[in-house]
């Protein structure tokens, strides 16, 4: 999913997309002092994994998906399972007002803010989740804060990268009435946090990647292994994935047909940048990770009729939200996905910090919403 670098790139938020597309300066060996957009400056962790040992029933899962062609592919998970999976989660939702210790912590800001949102009555939000390598793991905790805590209902998400991933994961598990213990969003993560991704890419039909790229291959495989004919229709109602395509440009993709055209969108949005491109079919251009939050713009009001507030949730690279680490000490921008708990606990945390979750008017000149589409920098199209 969430192709990262260990080398760290200066923040240009002005790059031009086309300098994107002929020089890759967050490829392995650029150094610290390229130019590159918010998502091309993700770290690129390596994953600390076991030898591929699919069991018989993982082999039989990959069987079925490969012989699948652009339709829906029903999760092979019980009943039990399910709820096994979901009695391995602590209760993060256990009282529904925010904790008097966590409160005690804030700043005055802070509290009022948080205090404010838990009076207003239940309303309707759009929210951009951008590129966030690995801290893409926090997002969860913004969806059970807004979703549970507050009463927020989440019409539609613009996400790329670990926000892509994030936001596809949590409709997912919404669909499944799952999402209060993020059952199929802990289970991927977890899942990934255990796998060797080596061979994936010359392995995993339908994963047509240059140069070469496991880790999206086994994003890509994984996407199209949790996405069910039950969840499809909620991810294709408000899911909008953000990527640079080499012929298309900065591209917003949503809409989708088939299970496959969501699986090649998501994989591509994740891949990093780094020098590699994902082959979407549906557009039949190549497509790599990039954020069209990078150059300042949101939603246009052609795709937020109802003029919906908009939320930000600012956990890019180099930013407070995404410096945070595991209990142990790890990076969670790197490999948030080690702790996927903890992490979706801090994220809860930070609903209430106003510099991380940008509420509307609140950093109003950032980031651009309801604007006329022809004057924005992405291409929106339904595919």
């Amino acid at each position: 999913m969430l192709a990262l670098v260990h080398q760290a790139c200066g923040e240009d938020l002005g790059v031009s997309v086309a300098t994107l597309a002929e020089e890759d300066t967050c490829a392995p060996g650029a150094g610290s002092s390229g130019d590159c957009s918010l998502d091309l400056r993700q770290l690129r962790g390596e994953q600390l994994a076991a030898d591929l040992d699919e069991s018989a029933d993982g082999s039989r899962d990959r069987e079925l998906l490969d012989a699948a062609a652009e339709g829906e592919v029903a999760e092979e998970v019980t009943q039990d399972e399910e709820e096994d999976a979901g009695a391995e989660a602590p209760d993060q939702e256990a009282g529904e007002g925010p904790d008097v210790a966590v409160l005690s912590e804030m700043s005055a800001s802070e509290r009022a803010a948080l205090l404010s949102d838990a009076a207003e009555s239940a309303g309707r939000i759009d929210m951009i989740w951008p590129g966030s390598g690995y801290a893409g793991v926090l997002d969860g905790g913004i969806w059970q804060a807004a979703k549970f805590d507050h009463g927020y209902t989440i019409d539609a998400i613009i996400g790329s990268s670990g926000g892509a991933a994030s936001a596809f994961l949590c409709l997912v598990d919404e669909a499944h009435g799952t999402d209060r213990s993020l059952t199929t969003y802990k289970r991927v993560y977890n899942d990934y946090k255990q796998a060797s991704v080596i061979g994936w890419a010359s392995s995993t039909t339908g994963c047509n990647t240059n140069p070469g790229d496991d880790d999206a291959c086994w994003w890509y495989y994984n996407y199209k292994k949790v996405l069910d004919s039950s969840a499809f229709a909620n991810v294709r109602s408000k899911l909008k994935v953000s990527m640079y395509c080499k012929n298309t440009g900065l591209t917003v993709l949503y809409n989708f047909k088939s299970t496959e055209q969501v699986a090649q969108a998501l994989a591509a949005a994740g891949n990093g940048a780094v020098g590699k491109y994902f082959k979407v079919d549906s557009i039949n251009d190549w497509c790599q990770d990039y954020d069209t939050s990078a150059q300042g713009y949101g939603f246009p009001s052609k795709f937020n009729p109802q003029k919906l507030p908009v939320w930000y949730y600012n956990n890019g690279p180099f930013t407070g939200a995404s410096s945070v680490t595991c209990a142990d000490g790890t990076s969670i921008l790197s490999a948030g996905y080690t702790c996927v708990d903890y992490a979706i606990g801090l994220g809860k945390q930070q609903w209430a910090n106003t510099n991380y979750l940008w509420r509307p008017g609140s950093h109003s000149s950032s980031i651009s919403n309801d604007f006329s589409y022809s004057t924005g920098p992405a291409t929106w199209m339904e595919r």
